[in-house]
């Protein structure tokens, strides 16, 4: 359990064909076409929140930063409650989303150490944060069980492929 964590949040790639005239413009790091499925889920892997249609050249962190969520979380209108003292502690800390290192620090989105290097401190840090982390690959997991398609390359458009992954 990560103290005060309201959620994990993370991006998809969902494979397309090449659309027209776009160069690379949907061409990610996985050398495939596609589009960013960007979620962030709870702790029982549930979805709160979902953006379709980013191109795959884009990084989840540059992807999230464009979602109208990120906005709502940047001007404080995502109702979260108000921080509260962790374990013993006697400061109250904020509510907090966990992501991986492709997204930039925040007062409410925790990353992961990122030096080859750590302490042990930050070494538990790192595990507890994948521990709570995993949730949005487990519910990522569970949608492309369910429907097979996102598992394929879709021969559809961007748009009308966007359409069915939220459908």
């Amino acid at each position: 359990m990560f103290p005060n964590c309201v959620g994990a949040l993370d991006g998809k790639h969902i494979n397309i064909i090449r659309p027209c005239h776009s160069g690379s413009f949907y061409f990610n790091y996985k050398k495939t076409f596609s589009i960013v499925l960007m979620a962030v889920v709870n702790s029982n892997s549930d979805f709160l929140m979902v953006d379709i249609g980013a191109n795959g050249r884009i990084s989840d962190g540059g992807v999230f930063s464009n979602t109208k969520f990120f906005e709502m979380l940047e001007n404080d209108e995502l109702n979260l409650p108000n921080p509260m003292p962790v374990l013993n502690g006697k400061d109250p800390l904020p509510f907090v989303f966990v992501s991986d290192t492709a997204f930039a620090l925040r007062k409410n989105i925790l990353k992961p150490f990122g030096h080859s290097i750590l302490r042990s401190d930050e070494m538990l840090y790192n595990k507890t944060l994948s521990s709570a982390r995993v949730k949005v690959e487990n519910a990522f997991g569970i949608l492309s069980s369910r429907f097979r398609i996102l598992r394929t390359v879709i021969n559809l458009s961007s748009e009308k492929a966007s359409t069915v992954v939220l459908a």
